[in-house]
């Protein structure tokens, strides 16, 4: 007994010291990120400041605490020291927390206009992309369980409402407006289930048509930084992506960044 009493004693005066030690270095680094954006242009600007900045942002998330808020002003950092692959990394994973978000989503297209394209764009991006804007629930990185869940409670409404026994109106009502609910969900975990994207962070990443370089290429050039794929198949090594709907191939892990 007195050793569960020493353990929940320890849990009660662990947690909220890591709590104020996060909450102290975020007080930190969102002041210091203040600074250097109000000093942008300026004699006093300091890129050290900048370091500093995405160094204590990045203890912050290794820490385990993550939020859109630190990945957008990651992004922010990244793209006032012009390495824009990191950039759009860290906009990408402020867009799983919260998809849809109008600041992330201009900060990120302005950070892909100055990625050269190899690949032309599919129009089933700009599609996926809309629906960012629209259907917001996939952020909860709904798996597989998950949806079956949604499907299942989408066929239960709809049994319902196609039996006729629901008598009162204001009952079919509310039966509609969760109807409705549960099928955006339904759409959005089709939509992003087990999905993964990523992007080529580091100079020399070229794409192979198989899993090593000892295969053909896909194209001679190596891949700018900044360039986006879909994840096709994983290797320990290789990673097998797709760039549009018709070009596909392997990168070299090391070369690149899964946002998960």
């Amino acid at each position: 007994m007195k050793f569960i009493y020493y353990l929940c004693c320890l849990f009660v005066v662990v947690f909220p010291v890591s709590a104020a030690d996060i909450s102290g270095q975020l007080d930190e680094a969102d002041n210091l990120f203040e600074k250097v954006m109000q000093d942008q242009g300026k004699i006093s600007f300091k890129t050290t400041d900048l370091d500093n900045v995405i160094s204590i942002y990045e203890d912050i998330v290794e820490s385990g605490y993550e939020n859109e808020g630190i990945y957008y002003n990651l992004g922010n950092c990244y793209t006032l020291k012009g390495e824009v692959a990191w950039a759009i990394y860290h906009y990408r994973k402020a867009l799983l927390i919260s998809p849809g978000n109008e600041r992330i989503l201009n900060n990120l297209q302005v950070a892909k206009k100055t990625v050269a394209e190899v690949f032309p764009t599919d129009k089933n991006d700009n599609v996926t992309e809309l629906s960012d804007r629209i259907l917001f629930f996939h952020h909860y990185q709904i798996n597989s369980k998950m949806m079956f869940v949604h499907l299942s409670l989408f066929g239960f409404l709809m049994l319902l409402l196609i039996s006729k026994k629901i008598p009162h109106t204001a009952i079919k009502t509310v039966m509609y407006l969760s109807l409705c609910v549960c099928l955006t969900f339904t759409v959005s975990t089709l939509l992003h289930v087990d999905s993964k994207n990523g992007v080529v962070v580091e100079e020399g990443c070229f794409a192979f048509q198989g899993n090593g370089n000892n295969f053909d290429k896909v194209i001679k050039e190596q891949l700018p930084k900044g360039t986006e794929f879909k994840v096709l198949e994983t290797r320990s090594r290789w990673i097998k992506v797709g760039f549009n709907a018709s070009t596909s191939g392997w990168l070299s892990r090391s070369k690149l960044r899964i946002i998960e």
